[in-house]
């Protein structure tokens, strides 16, 4: 069901009243619009967008307030962007284009995914939408899974097949020469962490600059001096029965800034023969799986899920109606003056209020204080009188 808002004064506050109406989709003719002043035109009626946008943003407004259906999983297709994606998903939910200045600036609602993955990839994409933009950075956070495929013997710019691929340099070692004992040894290897050289076509800054755009301009750095992170490799499982001469197929779990495509060609440097990543795939961000996930035209079908849920096994604190109504007033706490700071392990902790419905992050550094790092009832609590 879709939800239009009309103004309500309670208590000298502006709040919003909810009101069940018939789904954005069934209008078909141009109607007078009164629900939401913003949804005005000039003639003093709404477009089918703008009645579109209106129950659209309307149904986001409650989904902010409870922090139901703020995420969506979505499949990635080969050939698009990230960002593409993005804008499939705001169309589908009739949300307008945010520099459409038509609509203020106020009434723009967020919309933004929690990582890029490169347009000839496919797989997993959390999309974010309204307030659950603010929980982006503990989604990039979490591990990813990925199907790899990686041909040996090949190098290429980009680490990939999108790039120039040129046969490995003089004086490497031949692919026939490399047998499975030494793939499943160089596989093992890899799990841990090690130092890794950003590729030269990335979004990494340096000197400023992102280094795909000096790559393209032909003024990036050697290889030598690119830049060089520290990433984790969880587990690599090889998918493939070595059958293929030159394929290597396995499945791998990393850490956040980690790219697939540098590892193939650290896993070719190993070997000794030159490599590049040949096929990739997303199939999972923290607990959330590719299994679950929809193209970008059926987001609006089968709704988004629940923030509480897509921060899976995250520890989570219950909070009372009471509770959950002062951290909506106060901003930055939840319990009454002179109580004592809440006891959360480190790390992240998921502040969860009446019926399972996530209203906020509280956060524990290493040296044991914790704030309230993300809240979900800002700038007003919508919840009544305890």
């Amino acid at each position: 069901m879709v939800w239009w808002a009309r103004p309500l004064s309670v208590a000298s506050d502006s709040l919003w009243a909810l009101t069940p109406r018939v789904a954005a989709s069934t209008f078909t003719s141009v109607a007078p619009c009164t629900r939401l002043p913003v949804c005005q035109g000039r003639a003093g009626t709404a477009t089918r967008g703008q009645q579109r946008w209106c129950a659209s943003t309307a149904a986001l407004r409650q989904e902010d307030w409870t922090g139901l259906a703020s995420a969506w999983l979505v499949d990635k297709p080969s050939g698009v962007t990230s960002h593409d994606v993005v804008a499939a998903v705001r169309r589908s939910l009739g949300l307008p284009h945010p520099l459409n200045r038509s609509v203020p600036k106020s009434e723009q609602v967020k919309v933004g995914h929690t990582g890029t993955l490169d347009p000839w990839a496919t797989g997993l994409l959390v999309v974010v939408v309204g307030k659950a933009t603010r929980l982006s950075p503990y989604f990039t956070g979490m591990s990813k899974c990925y199907d790899v495929e990686i041909l040996l013997g090949s190098v290429s710019d980009t680490h990939d097949i999108t790039g120039e691929v040129t046969p490995a340099p003089p004086g490497a070692t031949a692919v026939s020469a490399i047998s499975n004992t030494d793939i499943d040894a160089m596989l093992s290897n890899f799990v841990g962490t090690y130092s890794q050289r950003v590729p030269a076509y990335s979004a990494v800054q340096v000197g400023g600059q992102r280094l795909y755009k000096l790559a393209r301009e032909g003024n990036a750095p050697a290889e030598a001096d690119l830049p060089v992170r520290p990433v984790t490799i969880n587990s690599i499982t090889r998918t493939d029965a070595g059958d293929v001469p030159g394929q290597i197929a396995f499945r791998v779990d990393v850490t956040k800034g980690t790219y697939i495509r540098a590892l193939a060609r650290d896993m070719g440097d190993a070997l000794g023969c030159g490599a590049l990543c040949a096929s990739l795939r997303r199939t999972s961000v923290g607990e959330l799986s590719v299994a679950d996930a929809v193209t970008a035209d059926e987001v609006e079908l089968v709704g988004g899920i629940p923030l509480g849920d897509a921060m899976g096994s995250t520890p989570a604190l219950q909070l009372s109606a009471k509770q959950v109504r002062q951290l909506g007033q106060l901003g930055c706490r939840w319990w009454d003056e002179g109580e004592p700071d809440p006891q959360c392990g480190p790390g992240p902790t998921k502040l969860m209020g009446p019926d399972g419905v996530l209203v906020g992050i509280y956060d524990t550094s290493a040296d044991g204080r914790g704030k309230v790092k993300v809240n979900l009832l800002r700038p007003i609590s919508l919840l009544p009188n305890v």
